[in-house]
């Protein structure tokens, strides 16, 4: 049987994948505008996993005396040079540079301003950065003004315009004087009649000796929004545009054709290297219009603005085009073959209690789109997961086809069979405050999300079976750690005061203690907690569910409670390290120094769900979890751990040739309630928790 998916892939708006040296992708978006971005990772461009905030706005710059009132947090756009990754951001109208030592983060910056704002020149606003590093080593940045501009010689009275110029690496400065206005606005190009004077979201590729700089041509909201490019001999040379330059384009402009998918709006994009080495891809977003839409141009039908995948290649004429062979410049609505060099890793267990699943009846939820007066069919939906679950009264499978939005409660119904709640797109968020399950459920394909910034998110199994598939991902809050919270029993509160963890709901209404047989199976997400037996508020109740079995997969993070074990091997002089049988790649090898095993601890650290930060001023590693915070100054022969002075027996220092920052990895590891053996003949330490 062939291995097929069908577009879109992930959630999120103007996105960038960078392909890491070990293969593995990573995904940045606009995902939290308010709050910073969330970053994903895949192997395959297929099933991406969720990783939470990369970046938070109090990790970086913003100006308080802004006139913007909002972040706007747009675009964001990695690059990895000398084992570091540079992130270029947009927040308030203006572009930043972040820095991390992870691709998943977390990306910092603390600068005392934005880029171009000490650039004696004017401006209302710059959006859209993206690094370009040509083959002689010089880095480039290219980026978009808003309105009215100026620098220099170069000026431009309206519109998105684009802009390029050299880039320090050293200083993470622009070259002022090279700065050069490069695509311009042109209602040659572009459409008018709505708001069309737009060219943004550049992003600059090379073959041959041609520079071709892409972007997006026309506004985010329009049908025309697509995928154009420019042709030069030089990365800040003349940029010829072509009428015809057209890579990607929705192929329904008017909307009139209801009865095939389609792809609309394919705008904001990036390239990659595919999987196979050989080929290329672009990675845009674009919207599904259902057939209740009349055409018409407005923000509100671009929502939600997802993630997608297809081919890209350069013709023998010099064209860049992308979509299929068979249907070039059109992006692939429909199911296509995974990418050459990769297959699809995710399986869905159909037995004990959800044996009988397939042979069960289907319904269709869209919540924006659907009727409850529908028949509950792909081409009729239902409107809401509640109507959808009272029509498989025998149970059955809900299959969503676009973000839902569940609220403060959802109360899955009792059934005399099991329930499926899954997605037909990998790129379905379900947003909530509470779920409880009163059947037996199987969750695959969803993204959890909880519904609000200040309070957790609660799944209540409620003494059923429940599945979280290998498809399920899970976002955190924006600015926390905090994500779902999975409880195999029931949740109660305690204490007086229940609106402090919510009031749209009411407690447990039964006794929390069962000895019901149970399987609770979690093998996809990131959870705050997992549960099998009850919890009241945040503390488990002991032998609540004694029949309750756990089982927890070995790639799911659990922050606390109930976590799954940890093992992490590494051997001295090898950049792979192994957590949990899984190969890892180090950005820098472990070493002995003064016969102690030292090793860049953020790796370590993160293993065993802990954060990393660096005060550059006192030269100081701080190293926090749930119950711990521990404190390393290079040289120091005292670190502290909750504050107490602890004696080191080899100092942390900072190795010259690779600039990192090297620490005893034993002490590390037992404070942060780690067991380390060393097996001398192999040189590898092992640490397990």
């Amino acid at each position: 049987m062939e291995m097929t998916f069908t577009n879109p892939v992930a959630p999120g708006a103007d996105p960038f994948v960078l392909k890491d040296d070990d293969g593995t992708y990573y995904l940045y978006a606009t995902s939290g505008e308010e709050y910073g971005y969330r970053v994903y990772s895949s192997k395959n461009l297929v099933e991406w996993t969720a990783h939470g905030y990369c970046l938070v706005r109090d990790d970086v710059y913003t100006d308080p005396k802004s006139s913007f009132t909002t972040y706007s947090f747009w675009a964001p756009e990695v690059i990895k040079y000398d084992g570091l990754y540079y992130m270029v951001y947009t927040a308030q109208h203006r572009i930043g540079i972040a820095v991390s030592e992870s691709p998943t983060g977390p990306f910092k910056n603390d600068a005392d301003g934005y880029l171009l704002d000490s650039v004696n020149a004017s401006y209302w606003g710059i959006i859209d950065g993206n690094f370009f590093l040509d083959d002689d080593g010089k880095m480039y940045l290219y980026f978009v003004t808003q309105r009215a501009a100026r620098f220099g010689k170069y000026a431009v009275k309206q519109g998105n315009n684009i802009w390029g110029c050299e880039f320090d690496m050293e200083t993470l400065s622009v070259k002022a004087d090279t700065i050069k206005l490069l695509v311009q606005w042109s209602a040659t190009f572009d459409q008018t009649s709505t708001g069309g004077d737009c060219v943004e979201g550049s992003f600059m590729i090379k073959d041959g000796d041609t520079y071709y700089i892409t972007f997006s041509a026309n506004r985010y909201y329009s049908t025309k929004y697509s995928v154009q490019y420019a042709t030069s001999d030089a990365p800040l040379g003349n940029f010829d545009r072509k009428y015809n330059n057209i890579t990607l384009m929705c192929d329904d402009l008017n909307r009139k054709d209801t009865q095939n998918p389609h792809l609309y709006g394919t705008g904001h994009h990036s390239f990659v290297e595919a999987p196979n080495g050989k080929d290329l891809l672009i990675i845009y977003h674009a919207h599904r219009a259902a057939s209740s839409y009349v055409y018409t141009e407005s923000a509100d039908l671009v929502s939600p603005r997802s993630v997608c995948v297809d081919l890209a290649w350069f013709t023998e004429d010099g064209k860049l085009v992308a979509g299929s062979k068979e249907n070039p410049t059109v992006p692939t609505a429909t199911a296509q073959s995974v990418l050459e060099g990769t297959s699809l890793a995710r399986e869905t267990h159909f037995d004990g209690a959800f044996e009988a699943i397939p042979t069960l009846p289907t319904v269709y939820v869209a919540q924006k789109d659907g009727l409850d007066t529908n028949a509950g069919t792909k081409t009729a939906p239902f409107k809401t997961l509640e109507k959808a679950l009272l029509t498989l009264k025998n149970g059955g499978t809900v299959v969503l086809t676009q973000g839902y939005s569940a609220g403060a409660l959802l109360n899955v119904p009792k059934c005399s069979g099991p329930i499926r709640i899954t997605a037909e797109h990998n790129n379905v968020i379900l947003t909530y405050k509470f779920i409880k399950l009163n059947t037996d459920v199987y969750f695959d394909t969803i993204i959890f999300a909880p519904e609000t910034v200040n309070e957790i998110s609660v799944i209540e199994g409620n003494f059923h079976n429940v599945v979280m598939g290998e498809g399920v991902s899970c976002l955190n809050r924006p600015l926390t750690r905090d994500y779902p919270y999975l409880v195999g029993g029931k949740w109660q509160y305690t204490g007086s005061d229940k609106s402090a963890v919510y009031n749209s709901f009411m407690p447990s209404d039964s006794k929390l203690s069962s000895a019901e047989s149970y399987n609770l199976t979690v093998l996809g997400g990131t959870w705050e907690a997992v549960f099998a037996g009850s919890v009241k508020q945040y503390a488990p109740v002991d032998g609540s569910a004694p029949n309750g079995v756990l089982t927890v997969g070995e790639n799911v993070r659990v922050l606390r409670g109930a976590s799954a074990a940890v093992e992490v091997k590494m051997t001295v002089g090898s950049t792979t390290a192994y957590v949990n049988g899984i190969a890892k790649t180090l950005d820098a090898a472990p070493v002995i120094q003064n016969s102690r095993t030292m090793l860049p601890v953020r790796f370590v650290a993160e293993s065993f769900d802990a954060k990393v930060e660096w005060d550059g001023k006192t030269s100081t590693a701080i190293i926090t979890n749930a119950d711990t915070t521990i404190e390393i100054t290079v040289g120091a022969s005292v670190a502290k751990i909750n504050g107490a002075d602890t004696k080191l027996d080899a100092p942390a220092y900072i190795d010259p040739a690779s600039n990192r920052t090297y620490l005893p990895v034993r002490f590390v590891a037992e404070a942060l309630g780690a067991k380390v053996s060393w097996d001398g003949e192999t040189s590898t330490a092992t640490l397990a928790k």
